[in-house]
């Protein structure tokens, strides 16, 4: 890895990446779980490291459902 200019490279740095990558894409935990051979849902967060821009993404995907129910409720 010096040739890459790439310092304190671990082949473990590679999992988080798998499966943060995945995880930002919208893989289910379930299936991440099975993509990596983790045993246990709980190992498969361990190596999630999602960025704060992916959960407002996530938490947006509500928005579009929101505004049809309060239009809805308004033609009452």
């Amino acid at each position: 890895m010096q040739g890459a200019g790439i310092e304190d490279f671990r082949w473990h740095d590679l999992r988080n990446t798998f499966a943060t990558w995945h995880r930002e894409a919208g893989t289910p935990t379930h299936e991440l779980q099975r993509l990596g051979g983790w045993k246990t849902q709980s190992m498969v967060e361990r190596y999630v490291h999602v960025a704060l821009e992916g959960l407002q993404f996530t938490a947006s995907r509500l928005d579009s459902l929101i505004k049809s129910c309060t239009r809805s409720s308004s033609t009452f």
